[in-house]
């Protein structure tokens, strides 16, 4: 009967130990400099990691941030792949997509507009490549930089963030194939890139 009694504690124990193993992982102690806000993390220069709403295998929140995945367990902060499915993937790339398609069609209807063009690449006079979703020409000849974001969320990717001010401040050239207007080696002047998404009762 004493032993086993003592295998019961020991079972006890064990379980014990599991739950607090997982509890320290779900608690995520954050790494110094970082803060909680609200359901998100704030690293030491600002940058936001959001919360997904999905845990790993160990039960820690996965972090999202400039097109990375992060937890952050016992002070140490690990990527890992996106929990996102290959699925859900491809959908939120097609509703990019889609939008970036729809406010295409309200531009080309735009008198004051010449004729748009999608997808052109745009090398700042600082080095950074960034592709610019739509770009056109108003009636005076100044030129309009839109970026399409399919949610109120969606992030600027890291090119993006670094690029667009870039652009905005040192103006730059387009490379690549270039479109009807833009032709490869066009310069472009300092322009502010123009980011639009959709009005938040219809995301």
């Amino acid at each position: 009967n004493l032993l086993l009694l003592e295998t019961a504690v020991g079972a006890i124990g064990a379980k014990a130990n599991r739950t607090s193993i997982n509890v320290v992982g779900k608690g995520a102690t954050l790494p110094t400099g970082y803060t909680p806000k609200g359901n998100s993390v704030t690293g030491p220069k600002g940058s936001v990691y959001g919360n997904t709403g999905k845990v790993d295998a160990s039960g820690n929140t996965i972090y999202s941030n400039n097109g990375g995945y992060y937890t952050f367990e016992n002070g140490v902060k690990t990527k890992v792949q996106s929990p996102n499915s290959d699925s859900q993937i491809r959908q939120n790339y097609e509703k990019g997509k889609e939008f970036e398609q729809s406010v295409y069609d309200k531009l080309k209807q735009d008198p004051k507009l010449k004729t748009p063009v999608r997808e052109v690449t745009i090398e700042t006079n600082e080095g950074t490549k960034v592709r610019v979703d739509i770009m056109a020409k108003d009636r005076d000849g100044s030129i309009r930089c839109i970026e399409c974001k399919s949610s109120q969320t969606a992030p600027l990717t890291k090119n993006q963030k670094t690029g667009f001010p870039e652009l905005k401040e040192g103006g730059g050239t387009v490379v690549g194939k270039g479109r009807p207007g833009f032709e490869s080696g066009t310069k472009i002047p300092p322009t502010e890139v123009e980011i639009v998404r959709p009005n938040a009762k219809d995301n």
